[in-house]
């Protein structure tokens, strides 16, 4: 049984409902939910959705930003070193609009 190793940043209404896809698929995957509002962790871990900690020298195989488009440019601003420590990590968000996104931080994170 293939496990997958996630990270969702944001969990409202769509990274609630990506952690259930996930694990309606992979259900020994481990998802990690953030959000900036305690109450939708609460209800993700009520449901066994996701895992609020993140285990010792863990290295996810994705993460998905699912919060607003126009917040995404400020996440990977705000989280840019970390994510460049994950090597083998696919970073991506679900957010419908990517122009905006691109424009904003393509040309400052190349490398």
């Amino acid at each position: 049984i293939y496990m997958i190793k996630v990270v969702i940043i944001g969990m409202g209404f769509m990274g609630c409902a990506l952690a259930y896809a996930i694990k309606k698929s992979y259900q020994n995957s481990i998802i990690i939910g953030k959000d900036k509002n305690p109450e939708n962790i609460q209800k993700c871990i009520s449901y066994n959705l996701i895992q609020s900690t993140i285990p010792k020298n863990w290295q996810p195989d994705f993460i998905f930003i699912a919060t607003p488009v126009k917040t995404i440019p400020d996440i990977v601003k705000e989280n840019y070193k970390r994510f460049k420590k994950y090597n083998h990590t696919i970073i991506s968000d679900i957010g419908n609009v990517k122009e905006n996104i691109l424009s904003q931080i393509y040309h400052k994170y190349q490398d």
